[in-house]
């Protein structure tokens, strides 16, 4: 049932270009029982898929995709392996210093949510070791593994 909220989440940021919704915009018909989706939004709170600010019973909590959450979903990502090469361009780019989210996302007006995914995906290849600031998620250092492979 994550992917299905994932899918969803997802095609709310591309319609309505958000980053924080309700948890009411991610039921699903399939939903009978309030108890039960929130208990779901819970456990993907839980396991990092999602953030969840204020959390009530209510259909007042707001929640946000983390980057784990878009790289779990980056098969809904439209264009997802171009907006993956672009990424990669940027940052290994020799006249480039592109490393931060904010700024690549600006500079291929793709959502921020998109990028932070690619870096995940970048991490999980091993290639770059990444940090998340208040600034947003960057790329702190290429791997060996990536300075070989990227450049």
């Amino acid at each position: 049932m994550f992917e299905k909220r994932i899918k969803k989440f997802i095609d709310l940021i591309n319609e309505k270009n958000v980053t924080w919704i309700k948890a009411s915009e991610l039921r699903c018909p399939e939903d009978k029982y309030d108890d039960e989706f929130y208990e779901e939004i819970k456990k993907m709170d839980v396991y990092g898929i999602l953030k969840v600010r204020n959390f009530t019973h209510t259909h007042n909590s707001n929640i946000l995709l983390t980057s784990k959450g878009a790289f779990l979903g980056k098969c809904y990502i439209d264009n997802y392996d171009k907006i993956f090469e672009d990424v990669v361009s940027l940052i290994t780019s020799a006249n480039s210093s592109l490393n931060n989210d904010v700024e690549i996302s600006k500079r291929l007006n793709v959502p921020r949510i998109f990028v932070d995914a690619v870096f995940v995906d970048l991490e999980n290849q091993n290639l770059v070791k990444t940090k998340t600031g208040i600034g947003g998620m960057y790329i702190s250092k290429f791997t060996d593994r990536g300075n070989d492979y990227l450049f």
